[in-house]
């Protein structure tokens, strides 16, 4: 058996403002994604954005089904796009956005983090 340890940073904002002007224009385009989720049983508008080593950014949203096992969170469908667009980059930032009936939330603890890819 071999032992891989993947590492993640994390910093934590209270708000979007704190954030750097990259990170703000992420957050940005999670909230521009979150308006094309399909979410007609929850009604949970999930969007989300990925930025790639490489400065390009993927969007993505949530999209349920009546069969519940085949729905695709927002982190999915846009980590899924980025990989089959750029599988050899790696992933630098990720945000993520919920809008609900009557508020839009932007989660206090919004993740930003560094991956390496992994080779298996």
């Amino acid at each position: 058996m071999k032992k891989l340890e993947i590492k993640s940073n994390i910093s934590v904002y209270n708000t979007a403002d704190e954030l750097d002007i990259n990170d703000q224009k992420l957050l940005s385009k999670a909230h521009e994604a979150a308006k094309d989720a399909y979410a007609p049983y929850s009604n949970f508008n999930v969007g989300a954005a990925v930025r790639l080593t490489n400065g390009t950014v993927f969007p993505g949203s949530n999209q349920e089904n009546a069969a519940y096992p085949t729905c695709l969170c927002a982190e999915r469908t846009a980590l899924s796009v980025a990989a089959s667009q750029y599988p050899n980059v790696a992933v630098e930032a990720m945000a993520v956005t919920v809008k609900t009936k009557d508020l839009v939330v932007v989660d206090k603890r919004f993740l930003r983090w560094s991956t390496a890819m992994v080779k298996i």
